[in-house]
């Protein structure tokens, strides 16, 4: 694994997490709209566009925030 790091103290260790991780190449796999954004090279322009403009960020932010609800009622 690429980043991989040593527990330090395995015998004081119950669980390891890794939250919001992905490794690999992965067909079927969606990730998330705005991680694909800043991770997809063929996204770069407009990456940096929407970095280069605070009321553009703020309002892809605002936009991935108001996904949400509408997300989470369609997983009930």
């Amino acid at each position: 694994m690429e980043n991989q790091r040593e527990i330090g103290h395995p015998d004081r260790t119950s669980a390891v997490v890794l939250m919001n991780a992905f490794y690999g190449e992965s067909p079927g796999l969606r990730v998330p709209e705005l991680i694909e954004l800043f991770s997809n090279r063929e996204l770069r322009a407009l990456a940096l566009h929407f970095l280069q403009s605070p009321q553009q960020f703020a309002w892809l932010i605002d936009f991935q925030r108001n996904l949400q609800p509408a997300r989470s009622a369609l997983l009930r």
